[in-house]
Parts: structure tokens; C-alpha cells; sequence
């Protein structure tokens, strides 16, 4: 994968992406850690998302039945 000015890009560990800047007053440190996995969880969702995006953006195009039907009559 590279950026868009052509260099390589480092990717982070969703589990790196997923730990807080900050905590919020009074969280527990079970509940921070339940959230930090889920956060990790969704990041790597998202990814999976994206990726199975791009493969059926790359699918090549498709037979129209309908249309090459319509050209007949």
C-alpha cells in the first residue's frame, strides 16, 4: 500500500490504534480495557470492510441480462 504521494505507508496495529489518549473520569480500568478490545475489534472491522469494498469495486463488469434483452425487440 503506498500514500498518495507514493511512499510506502506503516500500518499500526489496530491494538496500538485502540489505546487512549486520555481516560474519562472515573472509568474503571476493566471497563478501559473492555472498551480498548472492542475499539480494536471495530478497527479491524472497518478494515476488513474496506478491503472486501475494493474487491468488488475491482470485480470486472458484468453481463446485463435485462438491457441485452431489450435490444432485441
Amino acid at each position: 500500500m503506498t500514500s498518495v504521494n507514493g511512499s510506502a505507508l506503516t500500518l499500526q496495529p489496530s491494538v496500538a490504534l485502540a489505546q487512549p489518549t486520555r481516560r474519562l473520569p472515573g472509568e474503571s480500568t476493566q471497563y478501559r480495557t473492555a472498551r480498548n478490545a472492542l475499539l480494536a475489534e471495530e478497527i479491524e472491522l472497518r478494515g476488513r470492510i474496506e478491503r472486501v469494498a475494493a474487491q468488488r469495486r475491482a470485480l470486472p463488469p458484468h453481463f446485463d441480462y435485462h438491457a441485452a434483452t431489450l435490444s432485441y425487440q
